[in-house]
């Protein structure tokens, strides 16, 4: 079985990333954050029912790894 997966960029307090949104059996999609040093991230919690939803939760990641650093 084939999963399919794309990825995104989006930007967060002048920083570019990439949401990769990886679709699984169910259905449903994982998140994967590509930071602006090149390392990945998987983002924490349940996988998603829509692009919007993941993409959200990439975000709101993204943005609590920059306030971190």
């Amino acid at each position: 079985m084939q999963h399919t997966h794309h990825e995104r960029t989006f930007e967060d307090s002048g920083k570019q990333f990439v949401a990769i949104l990886n679709e699984q059996p169910d259905g449903l999609l994982s998140v994967t954050v590509r930071l602006p040093d090149g390392t990945m991230r998987v983002v924490p919690g349940e996988h998603f029912g829509d692009e919007d939803q993941a993409m959200a939760a990439a975000s709101s990641f993204a943005h609590e790894l920059v306030g971190s650093c």
